[in-house]
């Protein structure tokens, strides 16, 4: 084996294909088709928390169940005891109980929009707990259940909502065949099972609900193989299974399976539950049921997961919910064996300059929005592990699957379904081994395939959505071979196609949906420029060579669009090099020189990616790395950005993905308002951010200033733009946002009282004058503003009727905001000149008047108690500014005493909020007074007290937040006092 210690092989990146099919044209306007998305999640919403009931939902992601469940939207209203279930669009939660009221409505959870509160919807015929849910495409049923108000307090209805139509009372239908409570259900599209229950006492009865015949009364059928009330249920669509559940005096793990095909035979014992618990709650799809909560003797947050086609073994623990709870109601688009996909409608017409031909034939495909990084080497250990890069979310990498084998010096393929480590040396020999990784199960061990033709490291390749091939590398000696894989056969040995030109290892690799290019690399002694292109369409011949690159290098990084080619970094022979090289599909004879690797020299990188971007993992400089840095093919021409860290240090590792722009993907969706935005845009308001009122002593006139500013975050170093005004001018407001519009609170003007008004800027036509909408219940200055995307927070200020700061809270309804706000839980200590953000399920409020690093956070599911004091800043100080994502809050500037001002910036870890906030890199000057917005990727500051010049506005990186804010562009007025709002800060759905 050739001794390449120090220099690394480069794993290749296959690039993405955009599922839509554009002809180069004039622009046009076309109506947008639906689109089709198979829901692959399950939810736990509501349940009970020992004391008290909760409005909390929990969603589990089936390809990635080892994690913590993600909270979404909350249910409109507490409950727990309510019955779940739902179709391939909706899940529903109907009836329960919050203390100390029974209940009869129902909420529905809207899978496309799951971040936002649930709709009431019609009730149920009547207040009661404890009941179970089951249904069909069509219709949901809730059965039996526990009603104070009925004689006997259990009963036998059954009560039907129609999807299509669940604004109303639900209507009766035939009754079980007899009353019953804490029982569950599950089944198929045509029939309803219910099983077991208190009768009082435990029972084993199943009955039976037939969709085409519901006003009968149910027949009885097979009994579950244990008598318990308080049990969970999953199924497919051939069994039903019942779990856990309680007979007094014991909590129980059995699990009993009935087989639908003969559904009058008694149910048979099958693999336990991990421990013995009641009350959890079942979601499902056709392979698997996961069982989510519980109760013994304490509440539980762990999920459990039946294997349909092993259900003998002991269930396996999988992730758990985001709090512990019990008596909770499920629902997924999968679960009752409901088929398909769901259509999503999109909205209005949508515009390109790229063609008047559209083509949408794939949409139906599903694929992963991830890219994984497999292997690698680093002194001294060899990587098995293999990390996933969530695209969506990208500085925040995971472990997922470990390889039975270590692996350096492979290369990584990838199908729509299934991603690829092909060959690599494994620390004492070259082998030709092929581990598969499947997207829809990541966390399980990759199967062995293939194998190649022949044992092969430090190789490259390319794939398209049919094949991948591998190219050069070395076995004995550095070979010229091409190998493809082909992945409807993917257990066969990889057959020998068409040779490189010359034999070479540690070359870079990209290419297109019709070619594969193959550049530079490494043969003893000789290191090659050269570059040769594969035709896919004729792969048995030998490679057509192209024009070399500008250089020789090895090692480096290949990644790509469906129009270019990037090859990154490597090695010349002397140094480790950061140029990037790009060449055009086109007219592939020559390369222009792009932007360079953050990093510096770097060789050993890899690269996923989308149509987007590219992720290069890792790599070595003067050691191995662990930093993950992104390529926007949009702006190639700048460094690359830092984005996090991989959870281990690797060099050699093989990179793939099922985002790779050769593979089909679910259609784009067209940004009806612009394009260039670094990602989707969901409103208009989402490409701006808004800096309003303020003023001081380079603003012309009385302080105290109307004057909305508009920043265009595609040009952020523009100076701003005059929109309309407010109502009146005003400083020491407060504002926060919704999706759609900015709100203004508070405040006043020099010589004036303070105001109680809210005004509210439709950023949809934002150059009218604000729109007054309901007011805040006391008039305050300086309050502070965070929201989610059905309410926002008001909090604290100085309230002029009290001569004092206020602890107060008060809350605005966006559904609803003609109405005075609504005085919620207080703060733990009355603050002014605080700084206020939030995500869509906290809100943190920073620093006081009286110079407090206390920090507040607000828990928008529980508004009404007192907020929780969390970890402090890491200086006491006030009259700061705040902003950020959903991941973190930054905090900025302030003053203390007779200290002028700070330049600090504090970074608040919501996932870590105990502890002291972490000091990150500086603004430009010091500052206090200032007002702030945030996107997805930047927290924009306006320079405030003593700040020259006044009018300037900071940018933070939150990928790069240890470095220096950098300047970008001016108000048109000081920023002294101002308020900031913008539709894309707080994690605002986008």
């Amino acid at each position: 084996m050739a001794d390449y210690r120090g220099i690394f092989s480069l794993q290749q990146l296959y690039e993405e294909q955009q599922s839509d099919n554009w002809a180069i044209a004039e622009e046009s306007s076309f109506t947008k088709p639906p689109y089709s998305i198979d829901w692959q999640y399950g939810y736990f919403s509501g349940g009970d928390i020992n004391p008290g009931s909760t409005s909390t939902v929990d969603r589990v992601d089936y390809s990635n169940d080892l994690n913590l469940t993600s909270r979404r939207g909350n249910l409109s209203q507490a409950r727990f005891g309510g019955g779940g279930t739902g179709n391939k669009n909706y899940g529903w939660n109907a009836g329960g109980y919050t203390p100390p009221s029974y209940l009869s409505t129902t909420d529905r959870i809207d899978y496309s929009n799951d971040t936002a509160t649930a709709a009431p919807k019609g009730p149920l015929t009547s207040n009661k707990n404890t009941i179970a849910a089951v249904g069909n495409e069509n219709y949901g049923y809730w059965s039996g259940g526990y009603s104070p108000s009925n004689s006997p307090v259990r009963i036998s209805t059954v009560d039907r909502i129609d999807y299509s139509n669940d604004t109303p009372t639900a209507s009766p239908k035939g009754p079980l065949s007899q009353a019953r409570t804490s029982h569950a259900g599950t089944g198929t599209l045509s029939y309803g099972y219910f099983g077991g229950g208190d009768l009082p006492g435990s029972s084993s009865r199943v009955d039976r609900i037939d969709y085409s015949n519901d006003t009968a009364t149910a027949s009885t059928k097979g009994d579950l193989a244990q008598a318990a009330y308080n049990v969970g249920a999953v199924g497919n669509n051939n069994y039903g299974y019942w779990t856990g559940g309680y007979s007094p005096p014991s909590y129980l793990s059995s699990v009993s399976r009935l087989d639908y095909a003969s559904d009058s035979t008694a149910c048979v014992t099958r693999g336990p539950l991990t421990t013995n618990k009641n009350n959890t709650t079942g979601v499902s799809n056709s392979s698997y049921g996961w069982l989510g909560g519980g109760y013994n003797p304490s509440v539980r947050s762990d999920v459990d997961r039946i294997d349909f086609a092993n259900d003998t073994s002991t269930a396996s623990p999988r992730g758990s919910l985001s709090i512990p709870k019990f008596s909770v109601g499920g629902s997924s688009a999968k679960s009752n064996t409901i088929p398909g996909t769901t259509s999503i409608a999109n909205q209005g017409v949508g515009i390109t300059t790229t063609g008047t031909s559209v083509n949408f034939e794939n949409q139906n495909v599903f694929s992963y929005s991830y890219g994984y990084i497999a292997g690698g080497y680093d002194i001294p250990p060899r990587r098995s592990s293999v990390d996933r890069i969530d695209f969506s979310n990208d500085t925040a990498v995971s472990a997922r699957a470990v390889m039975s084998e270590i692996k350096q010096e492979a290369t990584g393929a990838s199908s729509q379904n299934y991603g690829y480590v092909c060959g690599g040396y494994n620390g004492s020999s070259i082998v030709s081994s092929v581990f598969r990784v499947d997207y829809s199960n990541d966390s399980s061990t990759p199967v062995t395939t293939g194998p190649l033709s022949l044992i092969l490291s430090s190789t490259e390749s390319v794939s398209t959505k049919d094949y991948a091939w591998i190219g050069g590398g070395y076995s004995a000696a550095e070979v010229s071979t091409v190998n493809r894989i082909d992945y409807s056969s993917d257990t066969s040995t990889a057959s020998p196609r068409g040779p490189l030109t010359l034999a070479r290892a540690t070359a870079m690799a990209s290419g297109n949906k019709n070619y594969g290019y193959w550049a530079s690399g490494y043969d003893i002694p000789p290191r090659y420029s050269t570059v040769d292109r594969i035709d896919y369409s004729n792969d048995t011949v030998a490679a057509l060579p192209k024009n070399p690159l500008p250089e020789v290098r090895q090692q480096g990084g290949g990644a790509g669009t469906n129009d270019y080619g990037y090859f990154s970094g490597g090695y010349d022979g002397s140094s480790n090099k950061s140029s990037i090289f790009r060449v055009d599909y086109a007219s592939d004879t020559s390369y222009v020189t792009r932007g360079n690797l953050v990093t510096g020299g770097t060789t050993g990188h890899h690269a996923a990616g989308n149509s987007s971007y590219a992720w290069f993992g890792g790599g070595y400089t003067s050691g191995e790395l662990s930093d993950v840095q992104r390529l926007d093919f949009s702006n190639d021409t700048a460094t690359t950005s830092f984005r996090g860290y991989m959870t281990e240090t690797r060099a050699e590792a093989a990179a793939f993905s099922s985002r790779n722009q050769i593979l089909p993907q679910p259609p784009a969706q067209i940004n009806d308002y612009g394009t260039g935005a670094p990602y989707p845009l969901r409103t208009l308001g989402q490409q701006y951010g808004y800096f309003a009122g303020g003023g001081g002593p380079a603003t012309p006139g009385p302080l105290g200033s109307s004057l909305r500013d508009r920043m265009d975050y595609m040009n952020d170093t523009a100076v701003l733009s005059p929109r309309g005004n407010l109502v009146r001018s005003r400083w020491y407001g407060g504002a926060l946002s919704s999706l759609d519009s900015g709100y203004f609170a508070g405040g006043g003007a020099p010589g004036l009282p303070s105001y109680t008004t809210i005004e509210r800027l439709d950023y949809s036509n934002d150059t009218a004058l604000g729109v007054a909408k309901g007011p805040l219940n006391i008039s305050r200055n300086n309050p502070k503003g965070s929201a989610n995307s059905s309410y926002g927070w008001f909090t604290g200020g100085y309230a002029p009727s009290a001569a004092d700061e206020t602890s107060t809270v008060e809350r605005v309804d966006f559904s609803n905001d003609t109405a005075t706000a609504s005085p919620r839980g207080n703060l733990s200590v009355k603050k002014t000149n605080h700084a206020q953000t939030g995500n869509q399920d906290y809100g943190y409020t920073g620093g006081r008047y009286s110079q407090f690093s206390t920090v507040d956070r607000i828990d928008y599911s529980n508004d009404t108690a007192t907020a929780a004091v969390k970890g402090p800043l890491s200086l006491a100080r006030s009259y700061l500014s705040a902003a950020g994502n959903a991941n973190y809050g930054w905090f900025t500037g302030g003053a203390y005493q007779s200290f002028p001002g700070y330049t600090t910036v504090d970074r608040i870890d919501y996932s870590n909020d105990t502890a002291t906030a972490s000091p990150k890199g500086p603004l430009t000057q010091i500052t206090n007074t200032h007002s702030s917005f945030a996107n997805k990727e930047f927290g924009y500051f306006t320079s405030g007290y003593p700040g020259i010049p006044t009018t300037r506005v900071d940018r933070i990186s939150f990928a790069n937040d240890t470095v220096t804010a950098q300047p970008r562009n001016v108000r048109n007025l000081d920023g002294v006092y101002g308020m900031g709002a913008s539709a894309a800060e707080d994690g605002l759905p986008q």
